[in-house]
């Protein structure tokens, strides 16, 4: 055949249920992503979506991904996590959401994922409350944040307070805005990963 009549298609190139690894990445013209993307690579292990513009993710994207382990969706502009966004990711062990734009986060989304080792969400402007590692206990051993930037409340207050630095053991935290350490009474967490 010559070369110039030959057209390539996708069955010409991979044939998608064995793709393990499928990388978006570094493209500010992404703006989405399309439902569903389960349907297209049923064996996916690995899924990097990083450094993009996208802002939002439906709810059913990862559905059918059960063999996906781990899950990059760093440096984008995501601000939530609809509820039910992970339920199907009965294998994943690794998500990256870091430097990402998310304010308000339902912990138990990462719940009912019995292999998740690790969480991070560093690099987004989260607050913490006191209970937080109560009611999730889970969050102790694989969530990864940054003290300095995630801003601890007390629950049922309007008022915001933002520290420059916090320091803490397992019982107690201190934290200083302009060299001032601000009074914390009735105020512990149980624990802090590091």
């Amino acid at each position: 055949d010559d070369p110039g009549d030959y057209i390539m298609t996708n069955e010409n190139l991979f044939d998608p249920s064995e793709v393990e690894t499928f990388t978006i990445s570094n493209n500010k013209k992404i703006k989405y992503l399309p439902d569903h993307i389960g349907d297209a690579f049923p064996n996916l292990k690995n899924l990097y979506v990083s450094n993009t513009e996208i802002d939002d993710l439906p709810e059913d994207i990862f559905d059918g991904m059960e063999s996906l382990r781990k899950l990059d969706l760093s440096k984008n502009n995501l601000k939530r996590l609809r509820p039910k966004i992970f339920d199907d990711l009965s294998s994943i062990e690794e998500i990256d959401l870091s430097d990402n734009n998310i304010k308000d986060i339902d912990f138990s989304i990462f719940g009912e994922l019995p292999s998740l080792k690790r969480v991070n969400l560093r690099g987004n402007k989260i607050e913490a409350t006191p209970s937080m590692f109560t009611t999730y206990p889970f969050l102790e051993n694989i969530l990864e944040f940054d003290t300095e930037e995630m801003p601890i409340v007390e629950e049922n207050k309007l008022n915001e307070v933002i520290c420059d630095v916090i320091e803490h053991d397992d019982e107690n935290f201190e934290c200083k805005i302009e060299n001032q350490v601000i009074d914390t009474p009735d105020f512990t967490i149980q624990s802090i990963p590091n």
